[in-house]
C-alpha cells in the first residue's frame, strides 16, 4: 500500500508542472533514474521506491550481468514520467526528456513540430503518449514514426495517406483509437505498419480498407 500511495503523490506532483526549460528537464530525468544493480541474487529490485516499484522490474540493460556477482550497474529501470500538464514542449526540453529511461506521458500538447517530434523520435527506452494532438501533419508523422517503442496518438479523429505512411515506418505498438473513419490508402499506408495496432475507434470497415489491414504483419485490435 505504502508504494501505490507513494507513486501516486509523485505522480500528481509531476503532473501538475506546466512548463519546463532544459535546465529543469534535465534535473527531472535524472530524479526519474534508477541503476539497476547487479549483486549476489541477481539484478536487485526495490518495491519501495515510488519509481520502481510500479514497475515491476521492467529494465533496459546497459550490459550483461557479471555472474561473479560483484555490485555493479547493469541497466536502468523503465519509469513511467508523467507530464500530463506540461503545455508547451521547446525543443531543448523534448531533448533532455528523449533520455529518460521508461514512458513519457505529454497528454496535455495539442501541438508539436516536425522538429520536436525529430527530438522526441530519438526517444529509446519507453513509449511516448501524446494522446491531446488533433491533428497529425505529415511531418510530424514521418519523425514520430522512427519513435523506437509505443506511440499512442488516441485523440486523433482524421489519419490521412501521407501521416499514415509516415506512421507506417513504425514497428512498436501503435494506438490510434479515436480514428473513426480510414480510407482505403491510409489504410494501405497502415498496412505496412509492423507491431501491434489499435483501431478500436472504427465505426465503419468496407471492404476495400479491410483488405489493406488484412496485410499487416502485427496484431490488428479493431474492438
Amino acid at each position: 500500500m505504502a508504494v501505490s500511495v507513494d507513486a501516486a503523490a509523485l505522480r500528481e506532483r509531476t503532473s501538475q508542472i506546466r512548463h519546463l526549460d532544459a535546465a529543469a528537464a534535465r534535473r527531472l530525468v535524472a530524479e526519474f533514474t534508477r541503476p539497476a544493480v547487479a549483486g549476489v541474487h541477481g539484478v536487485a529490485f526495490d518495491r519501495h521506491d515510488p519509481l520502481t516499484g510500479p514497475t515491476f522490474g521492467w529494465l533496459t540493460l546497459d550490459r550483461a550481468a557479471d555472474p561473479a556477482g560483484s555490485a555493479a550497474v547493469v541497466g536502468h529501470y523503465k519509469t513511467h514520467l508523467y507530464l500530463e500538464g506540461l503545455e508547451r514542449l521547446p525543443i531543448s526540453v523534448a531533448r533532455e526528456l528523449s533520455r529518460h529511461r521508461g514512458h513519457l506521458y505529454l497528454d496535455n500538447l495539442a501541438t508539436i513540430t516536425p522538429a520536436v517530434a525529430a527530438e522526441l523520435a530519438q526517444h529509446a527506452c519507453g513509449g511516448i503518449s501524446l494522446n491531446n494532438l488533433r491533428r497529425l501533419p505529415a511531418s510530424v508523422a514521418a519523425a514520430l514514426g522512427r519513435h523506437g517503442g509505443q506511440l499512442a496518438l488516441n485523440r486523433l479523429t482524421r489519419l490521412d495517406a501521407t501521416a499514415a505512411l509516415g506512421l507506417a515506418h513504425h514497428a512498436h505498438r501503435l494506438e490510434l483509437a479515436g480514428v473513426a473513419r480510414l480510407g482505403p490508402a491510409a489504410a494501405a499506408a497502415l498496412s505496412r505498419h509492423s507491431g501491434d495496432l489499435f483501431l478500436g475507434g472504427l465505426t465503419r470497415l468496407p471492404g476495400r480498407v479491410a483488405r489493406h489491414l488484412a496485410r499487416h504483419r502485427g496484431q490488428l485490435h479493431l474492438h
